[in-house]
């Protein structure tokens, strides 16, 4: 037991010194985005509703309406929540309405696993990514529905994200609508095979493609990479994920990017969740790159600072607790004109631990 306790502290000690980029809040990046709020889904919110959870993405509708989609796989669904904002806290959450999605014959056969979620107000559409199943040879696509639910069209056969060369539960996560409603931004979770390895405890070459779909052309017409983190949380069981798990449009050139790692065997502590700005406007179009590891060194990755990290307001948060936070949107502005910003977490519907659902309001000094 002893010899096994110094090998565990040798490793520590080796990655402390091996992880040369570890991402950390810089002094002038501190109040880029604060803490305002957190609450927890009772019981009570949702009795209308007992399957409610598992949610992946949020988006805001305006009025205090907001619209969330479940990862249920066999069941896709969508919600309806009224969240209203008092101030500088949550005041209440009510589940206004479950939307069951009507899928017709012929696309029966697709794994709709839905991980993101879009109202685009101009076009009057909402996008929704899929990260498909893999290991059932079902690939990952994008579908339009209408203002009434219904499934209007879907993309698939998206160019580099075929099944050879994604990984399992590492597609379609995080989306944005454009600024000018002429296509969307979407984001793989976890790289492809092609690109590069999944993150590890040591830094690697873990690149995924940020890619904006063009509605006119119906194809992806520009592509860059963002290179993820490494995890930093010692799994205690053989499992541990980081990967991407939403996006948001600032402006032409600069997101919020979401990132969540897990590792597994620390129970409901084991998630890291971080906020990074990225900035697009020096980075090399890899839409005609069909492998991003073997090019590397042609290529300028995406510019991305870390503005916001979770583990600093860990004590302000139920239970100290951060959750499995996979979607984020703008809120309403705020009293002071600030923008706002909620987040939800996805409970897995308690499938790897005793997990909430988790609502955290956020404020973008910008």
């Amino acid at each position: 037991m002893t010899h096994f306790y110094s090998k565990a502290l040798l490793l520590l000690f080796f990655i402390s010194l091996v992880g040369c980029q570890s991402y950390r809040v810089k002094e002038q990046n501190n109040d880029i985005i604060s803490f305002i709020d957190e609450t927890t889904v009772s019981e009570s919110e949702i009795e209308k509703f007992p399957d409610f959870g598992g949610i992946s993405s949020i988006d805001y509708l305006g009025d205090d309406t907001y619209i969330m989609v479940c990862d249920a796989p066999s069941d896709p669904r969508i919600y309806k929540a009224e969240i209203k904002i008092n101030q500088d806290q949550i005041s209440s959450f009510k589940i206004l309405e479950e939307i069951k999605i009507d899928i017709p014959k012929e696309h029966q056969n697709k794994a709709f696993d839905l991980e993101s979620m879009r109202y685009d107000q101009a076009n009057n559409v909402y996008y929704i990514g899929s990260e498909g199943r893999i290991l059932a040879n079902k690939e990952g696509f994008i579908m339009v529905l209408d203002a009434d639910f219904e499934i209007k069209n879907i993309y698939n056969s998206l160019k580099h994200f075929t099944i050879e060369n994604s990984r399992n539960n590492g597609l379609l996560e995080g989306l944005s609508t454009d600024l000018n409603h002429e296509g969307f931004w979407f984001v793989n979770e976890l790289p492809l095979k092609n690109d590069g390895r999944e993150p590890g405890l040591f830094n690697s070459y873990s690149p995924i493609r940020m890619s904006y779909f063009d509605l006119k052309k119906e194809k992806i017409s520009q592509q860059f990479a963002v290179d993820l983190g490494r995890i930093s949380k010692i799994p205690f069981l053989p499992f541990k994920v980081n990967g991407v798990t939403d996006i948001l449009q600032l402006n032409e050139n600069q997101f919020l990017f979401l990132e969540r790692a897990y590792s597994a065997g620390h129970a409901n502590k084991g998630n890291n969740v971080r906020i990074f700005m990225i900035d697009i406007s020096q980075a090399t179009d890899v839409l005609d790159i069909e492998s991003l590891k073997t090019h590397k060194k042609e290529i300028q990755l995406v510019d991305k600072k870390l503005i916001f990290d979770f583990k600093s307001v860990k004590n302000k948060l139920t239970d100290k607790i951060i959750d499995n936070i996979e979607g984020i949107t703008f809120g309403p502005k705020l009293p002071n004109g600030q923008q706002s910003l909620l987040l939800m977490s996805d409970d897995n519907f308690s499938s790897f631990s005793d997990q909430i659902n988790q609502v955290i309001l956020l404020k973008l000094n910008l």
